[in-house]
């Protein structure tokens, strides 16, 4: 994974052949091929360890990691950090010309990481499943949206602070689909812990 991290920093996904690939990590294809089909199997497997790493964090996580809307929980610090490790090559990925598998991969991963973190907060009372799917698909694709501006920016933030601001933007946007919250109020109500319902979407602030 680390020479197509490298390799991507000079060429698009397409133009890096297995034969480049496995010269630049030090391995012959024989091997390459004993794990992987193609580039993209790799990239898969990178993307789902990511992935699974945030739902166990996620999962671990408790109510004081949500206390505070100016410090993101640790598995959220983690995705940013690991995308800003890997830019160059997660800029090709999510990009126009990025692999669809991969990108799909990765929606579902974070969708999943989401719901299962709504349903263990939410384990000692009955909620909306839909609702929750619903919540969580909605989490998702803002975060992923952002991680990809944040990947595009030349003069980037560092990955704490976007993690940071991307936590801010989660809150916010489910106080405000949950009607709990008017322009300029402080009060930060987590999606995580009080999951959006139909009902919630139509209510109006007073």
């Amino acid at each position: 994974m680390a020479a197509l991290v490298d390799l991507a920093t000079r060429k698009d996904l397409d133009e890096i052949s297995i034969g480049e690939l496995t010269a630049a990590a030090g391995v012959n294809r024989a091997t390459f091929y004993l794990h992987y089909s193609d580039k993209e199997g790799l990239l898969l497997d990178a993307v789902r360890a990511l992935t699974d790493e945030i739902s166990v964090g996620a999962a671990a996580a408790s109510g004081k990691d949500f206390a505070d809307p100016d410090r993101a929980p640790l598995h959220t610090l983690a995705f940013f950090a690991e995308l800003d490790r890997s830019a160059a090559l997660y800029r090709r990925v999510l990009g126009p010309a990025g692999s669809p598998a991969v990108q799909a991969s990765l929606h579902d991963g974070l969708r999943r990481a989401i719901t299962d973190e709504i349903m263990h907060r939410s384990a000692d009372r009955t909620i909306d499943e839909r609702s929750t799917e619903r919540s969580a698909a909605f989490l998702t694709g803002g975060v992923i949206a952002a991680a990809i501006a944040w990947l595009d920016d030349d003069k980037r933030a560092p990955a704490t602070a976007e993690a940071a601001a991307v936590w801010r933007m989660v809150l916010a946007s489910s106080a405000a689909l949950q009607g709990q919250t008017t322009p300029g109020d402080r009060q930060h109500v987590t999606a995580l812990d009080q999951p959006i319902t139909p009902r919630s979407l139509n209510a109006r602030p007073t």
